[in-house]
């Protein structure tokens, strides 16, 4: 929010203030010596306009814009900010609108670039400033449509107090609650307008994990901060009337921004919208819980739903029947197939393996293979893999970590490795890699770690079970989907 962001005010009038004193210093001593200073000596603010989408380069002094008579206007402003609160200003200037059409504004004109006197910039379609319709919206629940403005007065009481402001772009509120203070370019020394244009908002991604109550949404974008992401739980296209995930400021109060929770079948549709460029294509997520698949995981809620997903995917299989075992162990020739499954990838040959105690009659030999070569899990230093040796949590969050090309013992920060700091049922060699793994949220929570004083007790040399393993894949999974936003949870 470029009012608390910057010190830029204090600057401005100090400056002012050495730049008045210089002109009385240099004023008196050029009368003194019969030197009459003129006009330029006068510190004077100025606005240029200018680009290729207006026929002529305009230049205005602060005075000349007071001094537009009948085009001086005074207009009421609700704002809201990012933290969010909302306020109500009284602003005195000219139109947006009667600057450029003196400038000859060219229909094909798409961009409006404001250029504050320190460098800061914003930009803006021309649909958002003088086609979209903006609002005054009242305590009272009333509204009135408010032309964009170049403000160089103010007052939050009323339009009997106004006092002088640098020169600031000020803008209405399209609906209730729209988050426009920080687009109010304050210091405003240059109007650019383009032809160009627009380029067009990346689409929301999304993130899930599951939880005994259901699923967890999380709308996700790169520009968080300079956006938001309005979204729709019923299927229907989002709009600026949607409701908002990120309604403060990761920076602020990120703690507003709650994921949606999908406690039974939902399409999840999300929009990103900011300023100067359109609205982003729209990204579709579902959740689809259907039927059960597994009758034995009435002890494992929290784990159903990755458990029945990977399942109908092929990915894991049951034991038989309606029986899934969610309690069992696994081995590592088990979890390696898991791995060549769940990333799509064909296993490997199948006619010879590196590993002693992998021979090419065994089921398992082309996934290990595969899983060798991708370098996702590794043998002993003896040669031999031990395919049927029982899987552990940390050599499961090791294999995990290694898919997700994360460079676990090299850059796991000792912020990372904080959580686990008491718990010593981790070997050195894995530790990094579990801290890896807690940090992309592949640790679940509740069953597999356990939350005590801001540190987590987790039995990493114990055996990792079916269904931690199942919930861990689908973590995993999410976090490789997030760039499409697309993850079908099915269950049959």
């Amino acid at each position: 929010m470029q009012g608390t962001e910057r010190t830029k005010g204090k600057k401005t009038f100090l400056k002012k203030l050495l730049t008045f004193f210089l002109v009385v210093v240099f004023a008196a001593a050029g009368t003194a010596n019969g030197v009459a200073f003129g006009a330029d000596a006068d510190p004077q603010e100025t606005l240029t306009l200018k680009g290729d989408g207006i026929a002529k380069e305009l230049q205005f002094s602060r005075s000349e814009l007071e001094a537009m008579g009948t085009a001086v206007v005074q207009k009421e402003y609700s704002s809201t900010n990012n933290f969010p609160s909302t306020k109500t200003m009284y602003r005195k200037g000219i139109l947006l609108e009667t600057l450029l059409q003196q400038a000859g504004i060219k229909e094909d004109a798409r961009k409006i670039t404001f250029i504050s006197s320190d460098g800061y910039s914003r930009t803006f379609t021309v649909k958002e400033l003088l086609q979209d319709k903006r609002y005054i919206y009242r305590a009272d629940g009333s509204r009135q449509e408010v032309p964009s403005m170049i403000a160089f007065s103010d007052s939050p009481k009323g339009f009997d107090s106004l006092e002088d402001i640098e020169l600031t772009l000020t803008m209405g509120q399209r609906v209730l609650g729209e988050q426009t203070n920080p687009w109010f370019v304050k210091y405003l020394q240059t109007i650019e307008i383009s032809t160009a244009k627009e380029e067009q908002w990346a689409a929301p991604t999304f993130t899930k994990s599951v939880g005994a109550d259901g699923v967890r949404v999380t709308p996700a974008h790169p520009n968080l901060d300079m956006l938001k992401i309005y979204y729709t739980t019923d299927g229907t296209d989002p709009s600026l009337n949607s409701q908002v995930y990120n309604v403060s400021a990761t920076y602020y109060q990120p703690q507003l921004n709650v994921p949606i929770l999908a406690s039974k079948d939902m399409e999840i549709r999300a929009i990103a919208v900011g300023a100067g460029k359109a609205d982003s294509a729209v990204a579709v997520t579902t959740v689809s819980f259907g039927g059960s698949m597994f009758t034995d995981l009435g002890n494992y809620a929290w784990a159903k739903l990755p458990i029945e997903d990977l399942a109908g995917k092929k990915i894991i299989n049951g034991m038989g029947g309606t029986r899934f075992a969610p309690e069992g162990s696994l081995t590592r020739a088990q979890f390696a197939t898991m791995m060549v499954l769940a990333m799509g990838e064909e296993k490997g040959s199948a006619t010879q393996s590196s590993f002693k105690d992998v021979s090419s009659k065994d089921w398992f030999c082309g996934y290990v293979n595969k899983a060798a070569e991708k370098g996702w899990i590794k043998g002993y230093n003896d040669g031999t893999f031990g395919p049927n040796k029982t899987l552990s949590r940390q050599e499961m969050a090791v294999i995990l970590v290694n898919v997700l090309a994360e460079n676990a013992a090299a850059t796991a920060t000792l912020e990372e490795l904080k959580p686990f700091a008491a718990e010593t049922r981790i070997s050195g060699w894995a530790r990094p890699y579990v801290a890896r793994a807690e940090a992309l949220g592949l640790i679940e929570h509740g069953h597999m770690a356990i939350e005590s004083n801001g540190t987590l007790s987790y039995d990493a040399q114990g055996k990792a079970l079916r269904a931690e393993a199942a919930v861990s894949i689908y973590r995993m999974l999410s976090q490789k989907s997030e760039n499409t936003g697309l993850i079908k949870l099915q269950s049959k």
